[in-house]
């Protein structure tokens, strides 16, 4: 607790009998004796040094060929959200944006320009790779997130949607999203990347985000 001395030594004065601050003064007390406390003083410690904590790794050690799985049942079964379907049974949540617009979003299509690069060099295409961008961080606007190629060269555009949980999480569309996937349905592909921060992995789903299979 000494990197906290001067600062909260008012603990250490059993003389002040205020309410609040002998509550206070106990769980400071407890925080000194719990190892988890003295983990987080550690933690504060190097913070304060500028080591800091190590940030996630974005490049996943799978390859993208390893790290692909197929489709679980029932993949494009979307969340219904408070504004309805499209009419034809799918959800669209037009306002919910939470895993496009959080640092697990921008990590999801960073890992994934990744794997996209990393297919295309492993065939021949090292000319294609070079040329694969990171469209949302160009365009926050534009209705998919990486501008790609296919296996004959062809323009792929490829949406990412990223979950820390399981394959069988639903994800969110907008309607622009959905409409994207619909004119562009034989370039388009949507990576599902799930287990994130644990051992990232991903399912591909080409075509209309609305399309049975």
């Amino acid at each position: 607790m000494e990197q906290l001395e001067g600062k909260v030594d008012f603990y250490r004065d059993t003389s002040d009998k205020g309410k609040y601050k002998t509550l206070l003064r106990s769980g400071l007390r407890r925080f000194t004796k719990d190892g988890d406390g003295k983990r987080l003083v550690r933690l504060l410690k190097k913070s304060s040094t500028g080591e800091g904590i190590p940030p996630t790794p974005l490049v996943n050690p799978r390859s993208w060929k390893d790290a692909e799985t197929p489709p679980p049942r029932g993949a494009r079964r979307l969340d219904l959200g408070s504004d309805g379907s499209d009419g034809g049974g799918w959800a669209c949540n037009f306002v919910q944006k939470n895993e496009d617009d959080t640092e697990l979003g921008r990590e999801g299509e960073e890992q994934v320009l990744a794997w996209e690069k990393e297919r295309l060099r492993a065939q021949w295409r090292a000319d294609l790779a070079d040329q694969v961008r990171q469209v949302s961080r160009e365009s926050p606007g534009a209705s998919y997130d990486i501008g790609s190629f296919g296996d004959a060269g062809e323009k792929l555009f490829v949406e990412v949607k990223t979950t820390t949980e399981d394959a069988n999480r639903p994800f969110f569309v907008s309607r622009n999203e959905m409409q994207f996937s619909r004119q562009h349905k034989h370039s388009y592909c949507l990576y599902r990347v799930y287990d994130f921060r644990t051992d990232p992995k991903y399912y591909r789903l080409p075509g209309p985000v609305d399309r049975d299979r």
